[in-house]
């Protein structure tokens, strides 16, 4: 019997993921334009305190003059990482862990009790030398950031 292929697998996962984050009625839309000027944010990794000091350390690093809130009112934006199991297909052949990520900031216009939702991001660590979830998604925060702010 042919095994379905990965986007299968990947596709499954992320529909987990997403439906767990929030409905369609609970947020609406942003761009990566909306992160220029930003200089306060905030990181939650559902309890994960390895993964949160790995995203702060790689966007510390990268953009010093980001002020990382403690608390999640203060910030301008909002980072939220969850991890999950790669599908058991993909876990046989060597596969460690999901995640998916998102970016968040308070609702603009009329109504601001919505939370906007600026870009998402999703990966499986295919094998045990791939970069972890929680890093590439603070790798591509970093990218997005420097895009809408013009750096390079």
């Amino acid at each position: 019997m042919k095994r379905p292929p990965f986007s299968v697998y990947f596709s499954l996962v992320l529909f987990i993921f997403t439906s767990s984050f929030a409905s369609a009625q609970d947020y609406e839309y942003g761009s990566v334009n909306d992160l220029k000027g930003v200089t306060r944010y905030w990181v939650d990794t559902e309890g994960s305190v390895k993964a949160r000091e790995r995203i702060i350390s790689k966007i510390k690093k990268a953009l010093p003059m980001l002020e990382l809130d403690e608390e999640m009112k203060a910030s301008q934006i909002r980072l939220t990482f969850k991890f999950g199991e790669a599908p058991i297909a993909l876990q046989l052949n060597g596969a460690g862990a999901a995640g998916i990520g998102m970016v968040w900031m308070d609702a603009k216009g009329k109504d601001k009790t919505r939370p906007r939702l600026i870009f998402d991001f999703q990966d499986v660590e295919t094998t045990r030398l791939d970069r972890s979830p929680e890093v590439n998604f603070a790798r591509e925060f970093i990218k997005a950031y420097k895009k809408a702010n013009g750096l390079k």
